[in-house]
C-alpha cells in the first residue's frame, strides 16, 4: 500500500475482501472489476473427517436455501462494497463452483 500511494506501484492485488478495509479508508483506493483467479472460497476439512464434512455441507445448504449469506454480507460490508460482493454470495437459485480450467491460462485468464 505504501508503494501505490507514493507512486512507486500502480495497484497491487490481493483478497478483495481484504482489500474492502483500504477502500472504505482512504478514497483514493479502489477495487478493480477485473477478476485475477475466478475462484471462490471454499472451507477446508481434514481428509477422512466424513461426519464433519457432511454437517458442513448440511449447513452451508440451509444457510442457502434461507438466503442467509447475503443476509449476513448486507449486516457486515459497507454499503460502497455491496455490488462488488454481491455477485460472489451463493443464492437460493445461485450455486458457486470452482471453475473448471485445464490449463494455467483458462484458470488465470488475466495472464493470456
Amino acid at each position: 500500500m505504501l508503494a501505490l500511494k507514493d507512486g512507486r506501484a500502480d495497484a497491487f492485488m490481493y483478497d478483495s475482501g481484504f482489500l474492502s478495509d483500504y477502500v472504505l479508508r482512504d478514497p483514493d483506493v479502489r477495487l478493480m472489476k477485473q477478476v485475477f483467479a475466478p475462484a471462490p472460497w471454499g472451507i477446508g476439512i481434514r481428509k477422512g473427517e466424513g461426519a464433519m464434512k457432511r454437517w458442513v455441507d448440511s449447513r452451508l445448504r440451509i444457510l442457502q436455501r434461507r438466503d442467509q449469506f447475503i443476509k449476513i454480507m448486507r449486516a457486515n460490508a459497507a454499503p460502497a462494497l455491496y455490488k462488488t460482493f454481491a455477485k460472489n454470495v451463493p443464492r437460493p437459485k445461485k450455486n458457486l463452483k470452482y471453475p473448471n480450467a485445464k490449463t494455467r491460462e483458462e484458470m488465470l485468464p488475466c495472464l493470456s
